[in-house]
């Protein structure tokens, strides 16, 4: 059985990767990188995208499974079907970049055990120096093997980070294109306001000044509806562009 996952262009750009890290004494969130575009770095970015994509095997952040894509169990006493129990099937995908834990060789062994022996030598000679001890000049001998062309690009190890990938659109102010678009939807909530009970007398023309007072009036009906503070939200919006400084 084959699994394939297809990330477009405006995936990749909203892609991102937090991690909490601690300074000066309180814990913050820091941004390892938001938004993916050097085609030839995409490599570096594998494996959090397939976890992003099929989910972790231990799952998320909050302990229950995440990934976009799953396969579960079903529950017959659980209607959430978030809580769901994976697969076992699934999370041998989930697992497909998962570092193995392999025994120690014979071979590792040796090799680790030389390595150990002579940094106790190195220390010993930093602390009993010989007297005159002039060092051999050694000639580099050419190596007769030809460099490839191709080198492979140096993984940083910040994007390498197994942390959980998170899909959070660039947000930009542009207040031109907001007029442009607000001023479409009201061209299009007035053409609509033809067959509500709000609609104009016959030969009235339409007027923005008309619309936006019919706007305003429904607007409020419904934050009273969903219990919504429009001072309340614009702050969040505003703390979501990064723009409080700014305005303060």
């Amino acid at each position: 059985m084959r699994h394939e996952m297809r990330f477009r262009r405006p995936a990749l750009r909203e892609m991102k990767q937090v991690a909490q890290v601690v300074k000066d004494g309180e814990e913050h969130e820091e941004v390892l990188f938001h938004g993916i575009e050097d085609a030839f770095l995409l490599e570096t970015y594998i494996a959090g995208l397939w976890g992003y994509a099929v989910g972790h095997v231990d799952g998320g952040a909050d302990g229950l499974p995440d990934g976009w894509l799953r396969y579960v169990i079903p529950s017959e006493t659980d209607v959430n079907r978030s809580r769901w129990e994976v697969h076992p099937d699934w999370q041998v995908i989930q697992s497909a970049f998962a570092v193995p834990e392999l025994e120690e060789s014979e071979y590792e062994c040796e090799e680790r055990e030389k390595e150990e022996l002579l940094s106790e030598v190195d220390a010993y000679l930093e602390e009993h120096p010989w007297q005159d001890v002039t060092p051999p000049v050694r000639k580099r001998k050419k190596s007769v093997v030809k460099r490839p062309d191709y080198v492979a690009p140096v993984v940083d190890p910040l994007h390498f980070n197994l942390a959980p990938y998170i899909r959070e659109r660039k947000r930009h102010v542009h207040m031109e294109r907001m007029v442009a678009q607000l001023t479409g939807c009201m061209s299009t909530f007035e053409a609509w306001r033809a067959h509500s009970d709000d609609r104009l007398p016959g030969g009235v023309h339409a007027d923005l000044s008309d619309t936006l007072s019919v706007y305003y009036r429904l607007a409020e009906t419904y934050m009273l509806q969903r219990q919504k503070d429009f001072a309340e939200t614009v702050r969040k919006k505003r703390v979501l562009y990064h723009i409080v400084e700014s305005i303060a």
